[in-house]
């Protein structure tokens, strides 16, 4: 993956970025943490992934579940 400034506002990233974490988080026990450059970054990548069916999975990524989830997990 390529995440330079130009290759972060090409569809096709994001959705391989939104695939590659949900494969990462089904092989890492307890999940993963994921870092973004900045708030824009994150809200760009979660905007595709909501609107784009995942090819890996073939479901929706819904990233309110998955966080939902995350934090009653993790969080006391």
């Amino acid at each position: 993956l390529n995440s330079s400034y130009k290759a972060r506002q090409v569809p096709r990233y994001k959705t391989e970025l939104g695939a590659v974490i949900v494969n990462l988080c089904r092989a890492v026990p307890g999940g993963i943490l994921v870092f973004f450059p900045s708030y824009a970054v994150l809200a760009s990548a979660t905007e595709a992934w909501q609107k784009v069916s995942l090819e890996h999975t073939h479901t929706m990524f819904n990233f309110d579940a998955i966080m939902t989830s995350f934090f009653a997990y993790f969080v006391l």
